[in-house]
């Protein structure tokens, strides 16, 4: 039986833990870890042996910091969990000088699709742009909870 043949499909890598960085990082890994769902599911690999972990896409300078100046422990102490859990509740910490103008985002990046006459489609896709707005720039937290309902 033939092997398949991939092009290599590289893990982003995590440099820095400011906010803007990390929205990047966080997409890219979402996008990441689909491509390798995908292969995957194609060609029968097990996802958890190929797919490299959040441990191994930080910086081994910043790894080292994040654990021994955040978390307060040895780089081989941490596990996967804690790292994940680090980033989202740095992600979930948003400061007033991190925050886009939201006005003129949304006024510049949501527009609604007149041209489409299936009202169901054009408000559908309106939403989606939403979601996509607020995911790329990282205001999940700004939209979340009983003040972003």
């Amino acid at each position: 039986m033939p092997m398949p043949i991939f092009t290599p499909i590289l893990p982003p890598k995590l440099r820095s833990i400011s906010h803007e960085e990390l929205v990047k990082w966080d997409k890219r890994r979402r996008e990441y870890e689909a491509k390798m769902r995908a292969r995957c599911r194609s060609s029968g690999e097990d996802y958890n042996l190929v797919t490299q972990n959040v441990k191994e896409s930080f910086d081994v300078e910043l790894l080292e910091s994040v654990c021994s100046l955040r978390l307060r422990k040895d780089v081989a102490d941490v596990t996967e969990g804690q790292l994940i859990a680090e980033i989202k509740a740095l992600l979930a910490k948003v400061n007033n000088d991190d925050l886009p103008d939201i006005k003129a985002l949304f006024y510049k990046e949501l527009v609604m699709d007149l041209a489409e006459t299936d009202e169901d489609a054009r408000i559908l896709a309106y939403f989606q742009k939403f979601k996509q707005v607020v995911l790329e720039h990282g205001l999940e937290v700004v939209f979340s909870g009983d003040d972003g309902e």
